[in-house]
């Protein structure tokens, strides 16, 4: 297999782009992006873009915060571990998991119609590496219609997908404008002790994305990375060097 999966295609994906509709900037392009404190979903370029976005974001930012305070209590430190662990594995694994899932590639309309749902659960003894936080039990895809006769899949929260939903709309028809295939949705099942904590988070797929082949075997190739903690560059190219890709 060519050498790009350790090398240009994980270059080429970029991680964040500026939640603000009219703003291009991009960390790929070398802007330093700032994570929004308080709902922890968005990123912005500058204080500028997000002063400018305040009123279109403000009503999801802030029901986003309480949340957060709501899981808190009851989850206890699971919803910040997730996001330590979620910023430490880097936006590229996300992206391959949809591409992947979604085989966009052979079916690149399916980012709109279907979820891909990830499910990890915390490593226990908590372990100080932010990479090593969760173990992955288990990826699929699902037919986002059909996603409604599950309420657990939906984290018993029809309103708050479909908030997510309008959220993610917006992300996708930014990505578009930029000339990107759009943004695929991944539903993130946190298995904790108080049972079932649920992040749906917007994937940016890229138009490099429709130069991927087929990966056998892709799903065992994110538990790996997921369970053993390493980059995803790492892990693929020690892979490719021990003849397993």
């Amino acid at each position: 297999m060519p050498s790009y999966l350790a090398d240009s295609f994980v270059h080429r994906l970029t991680d964040h782009t500026c939640a603000l509709p009219e703003c291009n900037n991009s960390k790929s392009q070398g802007a330093s992006m700032r994570l929004c404190n308080q709902c922890k979903t968005i990123y912005y370029c500058s204080r500028e873009c997000q002063r400018a976005h305040w009123k279109q974001h403000k009503p999801w930012c802030k029901k986003q915060a309480l949340k957060l305070v709501h899981e808190a209590e009851v989850h206890g430190d699971v919803g910040a571990d997730f996001e330590l662990w979620r910023v430490a594995m880097t936006p590229t694994l996300f992206q391959w998991i949809c591409i992947y899932g979604l085989a966009v590639y052979c079916h690149p309309n399916d980012i709109w119609t279907k979820f891909v749902v990830l499910s990890i659960r915390p490593r226990h003894p908590r372990p100080s590496n932010a990479r090593k936080l969760f173990l992955c039990e288990d990826i699929r895809v699902v037919d986002r219609a059909a996603a409604r006769a599950e309420p657990r899949l939906l984290g018993g929260d029809p309103v708050a997908v479909d908030e997510m939903l309008a959220s993610c709309r917006e992300q996708d028809e930014q990505a578009k404008r930029l000339g990107e295939v759009g943004a695929a949705v991944l539903l993130i099942h946190i298995d904790t002790a108080a049972g079932d904590l649920v992040r749906g988070m917007p994937v940016i797929i890229r138009q490099a994305a429709l130069g991927f082949e087929e990966l056998v075997g892709w799903e065992g190739l994110m538990k790996d990375i997921i369970d053993g903690g390493a980059s995803i560059k790492h892990q693929i190219a020690k892979k490719e060097r021990r003849g397993e890709l």
